[in-house]
This record gives structure tokens, sequence and C-alpha cells, in this order.
């Protein structure tokens, strides 16, 4: 489960979206679980937020205090969201992904670096910041269709409660501590 207060969401929205806050809502189509889904990844809902949001699957705008409009917003569906990014939860983990301390900026963007044993990934910092404080469980690296991510589930047989896609490699600098063979000693 995560630890996800509505006022918790709201302040995930308004970082994940920028202003207006929002989201997308969906139910996992075999669980029944909630989750909350933008571009960059989703999170699972607890069973009492999902229910003080009380909104039905979709595109919403949401305020501090919980409150959904709904939003127009081409492409970002909840159809999509359940088709293409709920099976990522499931897929199977190999590798823990470990943040390394090593940061990267680029113009008024930071990224943040994590390690596994055969390869290093990049999330942006702010998504980072948000997700870790929410989602719980250890983080780990998969491949997707969707490409490299990083989900949150208590062992690598579990179904994630979160994901987050992370930055594409040719955006990418190689950190200065890390080779193709691992971290330098």
């Amino acid at each position: 489960m995560t630890r996800l207060t509505v006022p918790a969401l709201a302040k995930m929205a308004k970082t994940a979206s920028g202003d207006p806050a929002a989201l997308t809502l969906a139910t996992h189509p075999t669980s029944g679980d909630r989750y909350a889904a933008w571009s960059y990844g989703c999170i699972l809902l607890p069973t009492a937020t999902s229910q003080q949001l009380a909104a039905t699957d979709g595109r919403y705008t949401i305020t501090t205090k919980g409150a959904l409009t709904p939003a127009e917003r081409e492409g970002f569906s909840a159809a999509l969201v359940v088709q293409r990014m709920l099976p990522i939860l499931d897929l199977p983990r190999e590798h823990q992904a470990m943040p390394n301390g090593w940061e990267h900026t680029v113009g008024e963007f930071r990224r943040v670096y994590l390690v596994t044993p055969d390869c290093s990934l990049a999330v942006m910092d702010d998504l980072w910041q948000a997700w870790r404080t929410y989602a719980t469980g250890l983080t780990w690296a998969i491949r997707s269709p969707a490409g490299t991510a990083i989900t949150w589930a208590l062992d690598e047989t579990a179904r994630a409660t979160a994901l987050l896609l992370t930055v594409h490699p040719r955006t990418v600098p190689t950190p200065p501590d890390w080779t193709p063979e691992g971290p330098t000693e």
C-alpha cells in the first residue's frame, strides 16, 4: 500500500502536471485497485483516499482539498493507463535500483541517478522526490515496452504499487563514477 492522502495526492499531481494540478484515475481490471496516473508514472491509491475522491475513471484537475473537476486532455485517458501502464506493475523484477548520490542539472531540470548491477538510470529529481515520499517497498528497475522504469514493490514477485518512468538514455550523460562494468571503487 502507499501512504498517499488526498492533500498529498494533490501535491504530487501538481509536481507531475504543473498548474493546474491534474491526474488520471484508473482501475486495475483484475484487482479493482485504483491508481492515480500521469505520463511519467502511476501510484496505487489507498482505499480511504480512493473513497474520499469518489470519482469514476477519467482525467481530472484536483484541488488541495481533493475537489475534482473533469478535465480534457487528448491521448492520456484511463483506458490508456489500464492498457499500457498498469501491466508494467506486474512485470518481473530482477534488480533493485539504488540512488548513487549523483545528480546532473541541465537548465532548470535536475536528474537523480540510480544504479543497478547492470545499468545506470536517471529520473527527474522533483518526480523522484514525490514518488519516493509516498510509494512503499523497495525500488526496482524493470524493462518494459515503454522503456526502463523504476517500480516500488515489497519483493521481486509482488505487484508493484508505484511506477516512475526513467529519462530517455540518449539525454542522460554517464555519471563520472560509473562504467558499464559497474561502479568504480
